[in-house]
């Protein structure tokens, strides 16, 4: 709804490509080719085709694709990922206070981070260009985000004990470890959930 009134605003137009059949075809052969590092190459072709198609009949000078909620930055080093997510729930307990107080509900958020080897790589032409990382990795990142309430920060387990060895849960501690069923993967992955 926020999209259509800042659409009409602009004299623009919200096209919904996760219902476009192609999108939908590439997202399922992507999901049961979960080890394939390219798979998502596939969503991301699909979705490129539909933004090219619309281009060439309208005349349009932005186009700005929103998937969902969910956002993938990426670090050298999964300690740093997970300081930058403690940090992130940190700055959002501050936030949320002052939300409050002006009347305001909380915004929650819930993390999930992996370590692994991915694919960054950068997709477009010469009018728009984007850059994101791909793999396995990823994909399980965003199972774990799934996995993570309002609030909670999901890890691997070999990142918490790490982190609680090490000292550095800066504030935050484990307050779950278990065995998280993730789509896509035929065993369960062992887990922790972090919260302040």
């Amino acid at each position: 709804t926020q999209l259509n009134t800042l659409a009409t605003a602009v004299n623009g137009v919200v096209v919904n490509v996760g219902a476009d059949a192609r999108v939908a075809a590439a997202n399922t052969q992507a999901d049961t080719s979960f080890e394939c590092p390219f798979a998502k190459n596939l969503v991301a072709a699909s979705i490129k085709g539909i933004v090219d198609a619309y281009r060439d009949v309208n005349p349009i000078q932005y186009v700005v694709v929103v998937g969902n909620d969910n956002v993938i930055p990426f670090f050298r080093h999964p300690d740093n990922a997970l300081l930058a997510a403690i940090a992130l729930r940190q700055g959002m307990a501050v936030y949320n206070r002052e939300r409050e107080e002006d009347g305001y509900p909380k915004i929650e958020v819930g993390v999930g981070i992996n370590s692994g080897e991915l694919i960054l790589g950068t997709l477009g032409s010469a009018s728009r260009i984007d850059t994101t990382v791909i793999g396995s990795t990823v994909n399980i990142a965003a199972r774990l985000q799934g996995k993570a309430q309002a609030g909670e920060i999901v890890v691997g387990e070999d990142l918490a004990a790490r982190s609680e060895a090490g000292g550095w849960l800066d504030g935050a501690r484990v307050t779950e470890r278990f065995d998280a069923a993730l789509k896509g993967l035929d065993q369960t992955l062992r887990a922790a959930r972090i919260a302040l």
